[in-house]
This record gives structure tokens, C-alpha cells and sequence, in this order.
């Protein structure tokens, strides 16, 4: 009976905060998955980063960085936010901004920017605090308006957001010091969340 019960034991539960959202991504992966393809083909190639949201990818691409920003301590100690800067081999830029409960998998806001390098650029905020999922367009150059619509809640496109938040929570990141400039200015603004894609909303007229 010990040596059974010893072999039962093998089977531990994560002991670190990386495992317990590594163990988190593989568990949701099927439906995170599955969410994706039922998507418009055209949305897909949009959203279909996991390939690139992955450290081998990032530590070979120039330019490609994933960067956990800082905060003072009391902030630190309440959500961790990650910011992620691509180049694609399509020449698209993409960023991917996460935030999460500090020493969790629980995410609180994730935020995507696809720019291609001629045409219009798409945005996608999804937020726990409504379960809100916002999709922003943005016409190439900015000519035009900024669009924005409210996606269903409980429907594939916030599932597949998240599934890149997940990810993204899985990186190796590097730490940013909290002399960054920008991040900075933005926390002296009181904004509470400084990316671009909040940035880019408020600029245009659009509540983020």
C-alpha cells in the first residue's frame, strides 16, 4: 500500500508560479484550440501568434524583446504586466500586453495590436473586470476614424485572446527597470494601464 500510494504521490501539483501556468495553458490548449478555428479565416491569420509567442522565436528575431514592466513595490505585489514586441516574417508588427494577478495564471487584461506594414491596423482588448472583449480598428495611416465594436461575451474570439495571454504569462521575460521613461509618465498620469493599445484608444476618442 505505501508503494502505492508513493506512486500516486509522483503526480504533484505545481510548485512554482511558471508551473502553475504552464499547467494552466496546457489544460485550456484544446479549447484554446478549438475556439481558434472556428474564427473567419481572416481573423485567424490575425490571431494565430503561437508560433511567435514562444522564446526560441524571440531570442533569434531582431527587434523581438518580452519585457515584464515594473511598478513601486505595492504594485508589484498586487498584478504583474508583461509587454511583448514582434516582427513577423509577413513584416507585420504585433504587441501583446498582459496583465495578471501577481503569482497566479489569472489574467486580468490583455491587450493585442497587429500592424501590417500597409493596411489597417487591429486591436483587441479583453478585460476580467466586465469579461468585456472590445475589437479597435485603426485605417491605415489613420486616415479615417478609429472603429470600435464589443465582441460577445463567452464567444471564440475572447477565448482566443486569452489563450495568447496565457502564453505570453509562459515567456522568459526581462525585467524592465522602473526608470523606463514611458511607463513611467504613464503611472504619474494615473493610468492603469500604460500600453500602447490604451494609449492608442485614448488619443483617438475611444474609451479603452
Amino acid at each position: 500500500m505505501l508503494v502505492a500510494a508513493c506512486g500516486r504521490g509522483d503526480a504533484r501539483e505545481p510548485s512554482t508560479v511558471a508551473d502553475v501556468r504552464l499547467k494552466e495553458l496546457a489544460d485550456s490548449a484544446a479549447g484554446d484550440r478549438a475556439a481558434l478555428v472556428t474564427l473567419p479565416p481572416a481573423l485567424q491569420r490575425v490571431l494565430r501568434l503561437e508560433p511567435y509567442l514562444d522564446d526560441a522565436y524571440i531570442s533569434v528575431t531582431p527587434g523581438a524583446e518580452c519585457r515584464i514592466l515594473d511598478a513601486d513595490l505595492p504594485e508589484r505585489l498586487r498584478a504583474e504586466r508583461r509587454r511583448v514586441r514582434l516582427r513577423l516574417p509577413d513584416s507585420s508588427a504585433v504587441v501583446v500586453y498582459v496583465r495578471a494577478a501577481a503569482g497566479s495564471a489569472a489574467l486580468e487584461r490583455v491587450e493585442i495590436v497587429r500592424r501590417p506594414m500597409n493596411g489597417e491596423q487591429l486591436g483587441f482588448i479583453w478585460d476580467a473586470s466586465d469579461d468585456g472583449t472590445l475589437e479597435v480598428r485603426w485605417p491605415p495611416e489613420l486616415r479615417g476614424g478609429t472603429e470600435a465594436a464589443t465582441q460577445p461575451r463567452g464567444g471564440p474570439i475572447p477565448r482566443a485572446i486569452r489563450a495568447l495571454g496565457r502564453r505570453v504569462l509562459t515567456l522568459e521575460c526581462t525585467a524592465t527597470p522602473a526608470a523606463d521613461a514611458q511607463f513611467e509618465a504613464d503611472l504619474e498620469r494615473g493610468s492603469d494601464d500604460p500600453s500602447l493599445t490604451a494609449r492608442a484608444l485614448r488619443s483617438s476618442g475611444v474609451k479603452p
